[in-house]
């Protein structure tokens, strides 16, 4: 449950309140894969932001709130949202009004909308000897965070400034997730900003893959690297352009090389997959084809039969496993006497892929 309600307020505060706008944009690098083939089948629903505009002209246009839209400020307009079976519960909360309504995920239109009085609370900013046990409380609060599980909590303020005029800035990362969390100078939660990091982006980009493995045409056995753990070179970096940050990853796996965009809210924009230059596709479609690992004995006993030498003729042997980016073979010489063998041979399939005789 506490997941669940740190990914709806989220995903809600980032793509409202940070500048990283971001948009649907065409996967590259895979030509015969169809959209459909990638993503869930049905109806998109619409996007965050579009939702939470039905919501505001709901809140705008209800008599009970006496607020028109030109005269709504979003950075001042306190509300919650939360995802529940195909629609948003939206609270909004101004100068006393407390506003409810659900909005459709696909349709975007509006369920349920009611409005309460709230009654007035009195202002008392915080005590100067508790204000940063309270703001950092009030900003774990919010995500439904405990503060033993988050790293880096720290709370900044203007302490030149008066307790009624301060306002509390608190920092912290949970999950591999960085919160920058506004907290007024009364304790109450004001603006936050999430941006998921490169370690968020390193483990939403991984997590894409196994969601779509099925459905990448490259090959059909990449499920044996995944179990068998042979993920490679996995980098990550922050991209900051135009005031908008992203996040790229970059790993190889099986033969290929997986290159991620991702918004700083936790959104896949784009990858793209090529194969590592030298090797054949051919080559690459075999690797991994036996379910486990031959032994020196045997990669050596193919190779001898390959090279017609009998183990009794056979001098100086040596057998060398080798792994490249997933592709395990064995690198195997001998002699007979006469001559020198050198042979290269699948360590899952017992294919001879390179000879020299």
């Amino acid at each position: 449950m506490k997941k669940a309600r740190l990914i709806a307020a989220a995903c809600a505060l980032a793509l409202v309140l940070s500048s990283c706008a971001t948009t649907n944009k065409p996967r590259k690098g895979v030509p015969t894969l169809a959209p459909d083939d990638f993503s869930a089948k049905g109806p998109e629903p619409l996007g965050y932001e579009s939702i939470f505009g039905s919501a505001l002209d709901a809140y705008a246009s209800s008599s009970q709130t006496g607020w028109s839209k030109s005269e709504l400020n979003r950075d001042r307009l306190n509300y919650t949202s939360e995802l529940d079976d195909g629609e948003y519960d939206f609270v909004f909360n101004r100068c006393g009004v407390e506003l409810s309504c659900s909005v459709d995920a696909l349709s975007g239109e509006i369920y349920d909308l009611s409005s309460r009085t709230i009654p007035e609370k009195p202002y008392v900013p915080l005590s100067p000897d508790t204000a940063e046990e309270e703001a950092a409380a009030s900003a774990l609060g919010y995500f439904g965070i405990d503060e033993s599980e988050v790293d880096g909590l720290k709370v900044e303020y203007n302490a030149e400034e008066e307790p009624e005029y301060r306002h509390y800035y608190v920092g912290f990362t949970y999950d591999g997730v960085e919160y920058k969390c506004e907290i007024s100078s009364n304790g109450e939660f004001y603006t936050s900003n999430v941006d998921i990091g490169s370690h968020g982006a390193e483990s939403l980009a991984f997590d894409d893959f196994i969601e779509h493995i099925d459905s990448i045409p490259v090959r059909d056995d990449l499920t044996a690297f995944i179990i068998s753990g042979e993920i490679y070179d996995m980098i990550s970096g922050r991209s900051d352009e135009n005031g908008v940050r992203s996040y790229y990853v970059s790993f190889k796996v099986g033969g290929y090389k997986f290159d991620y965009l991702i918004s700083a809210t936790g959104e896949v924009l784009d990858y793209s997959i090529e194969l590592i230059d030298g090797w054949d596709g051919a080559i690459a479609g075999a690797f991994y084809s036996g379910p486990e690992r031959l032994s020196e004995h045997d990669a050596l006993k193919i190779a001898l039969e390959d090279a017609c030498v009998s183990p009794e003729d056979m001098k100086s042997p040596e057998v060398v496993y080798n792994d490249n980016y997933g592709y395990g073979f064995y690198s195997i010489s001998f002699g007979d006497g006469e001559r020198s063998y050198s042979y290269e041979v699948d360590a899952y399939s017992g294919k001879v892929i390179g000879s020299d005789k």
